[in-house]
C-alpha cells in the first residue's frame, strides 16, 4: 500500500506532465491553458494532424524525449499518456 507522501508525489509528477502538455496545446490552439482538461479533445481545440505533429515536436524538446505520433490520440489525456509512456516523470 502506498503512503500519502508517495501518492502525492505521483500525483504531482502526473500533474506537471499534464501542465506542460496543456501549455503546449494551448499555445498552438491559441487558447488559455486553464481551459484544457484531460478529456478535452484535440478536435475541440481545432488541432489538425499537422498541428498535432508540431505540438509533439515541441513536447519532445521540452521533455528531451522522442515521441511516436502514430496511433489513436483524440484527447489531451491520450497525449499525456504517450508522454508518460516515454518514461517522463516531469
Amino acid at each position: 500500500m502506498k503512503n500519502k507522501e508517495s501518492v502525492n508525489k505521483e500525483t504531482g509528477e502526473a500533474g506537471m506532465v499534464f501542465e506542460k502538455v496543456a501549455a503546449a496545446l494551448a499555445e498552438k490552439a491559441g487558447v488559455d491553458a486553464s481551459a484544457i482538461r484531460p478529456d478535452t479533445t484535440l478536435e475541440e481545440l481545432d488541432l489538425d494532424s499537422l498541428d498535432t505533429v508540431d505540438v509533439f515536436m515541441a513536447l519532445e524538446e521540452v521533455f528531451g524525449i522522442s515521441l511516436d505520433v502514430s496511433g489513436d490520440m483524440k484527447r489531451v489525456a491520450d497525449v499525456v499518456s504517450r508522454v508518460e509512456q516515454s518514461g517522463v516523470k516531469a
